[in-house]
């Protein structure tokens, strides 16, 4: 569930500039509705349990061949569509403040909880 609206947010930019959405709101992926927590602790455990799925070979980091854009073929705000080895590339550079080449659960935390918590208005 928050691993598409984490790619989505990685994919289509900042929400800061967006108005905070209602309790009530829904995040709609593809055909499906999600709801969207307003509860900070709610937003950090889903964010995990994001990460440790995206996390498939469970060694604590996301290289690029678990990047989530890969899989789901997104496209730029512009509309087009993002090469899968151009996206990962991407996706790993936009959180990997070490340089390794991965993202860990620290990274990706630091990175996506404040994005996620100002589009709930938190």
């Amino acid at each position: 569930m928050l691993a598409a609206l984490v790619t989505t947010l990685i994919a289509f930019g900042d929400p800061s500039s967006v108005a905070a959405l209602p309790a009530d709101a829904r995040a709609t992926v593809g055909s499906t509705d999600y709801f969207v927590s307003k509860e900070a602790a709610e937003l950090e455990r889903d964010l995990r349990n994001s990460f440790n799925l995206t996390d498939r070979n469970s060694d604590g980091s996301i290289d690029a061949s678990e990047a989530p854009i890969a899989e789901r073929g997104q496209t730029n705000a512009n509309g087009d569509r993002i090469a899968e080895e151009a996206g990962n590339a991407l996706w790993i550079r936009l959180m990997d403040t070490d340089g390794d080449t991965v993202v860990d659960w620290p990274e990706m935390r630091a990175y996506l909880l404040p994005r996620l918590e100002r589009a709930n208005g938190l």
